[in-house]
């Protein structure tokens, strides 16, 4: 039985992990067939897991600690990583200006002076 919730364990952190993956955009959503990123819902796994960590303090074996301490902290890395690319990307689309299609028209006369080629 005690190997039993060990692998509950393991499932239940690893689901929560997958979970946090996919709404970081780093996986693609099964449900939707895309990547997209959901900050406040990675975040949400992120809590939990911490919540997991503090209630079950005393509690885990030393693998389990261990494993679940590396997950939250990979997660918090990719998390803080995909905050700051976000960032970036509202700041970048904010301060660009309208961009030319690049099958927009170029001025009459501009391309070639209207010679057919010999």
């Amino acid at each position: 039985m005690a190997e039993e919730v060990n692998e509950y364990f393991f499932a239940l952190v690893f689901s929560l992990k997958q979970a946090c993956y996919i709404h970081l955009g780093k996986l693609r959503n099964p449900a939707m067939d895309k990547t997209e990123i959901d900050l406040p819902n990675a975040k949400v796994q992120i809590d939990i897991l911490e919540m997991l960590k503090s209630r079950m303090k005393g509690n885990l074996t030393k693998e389990e600690e261990m494993f679940l301490a590396d997950t939250l902290a990979e997660l918090q890395l990719n998390y803080l990583e995909t905050l700051k690319m976000d960032q970036k990307s509202e700041v970048s689309d904010k301060t660009s200006g309208p961009e030319k299609k690049k099958d927009e028209p170029t001025a009459p006369g501009s391309e070639n002076s209207g010679a057919k080629p010999a």
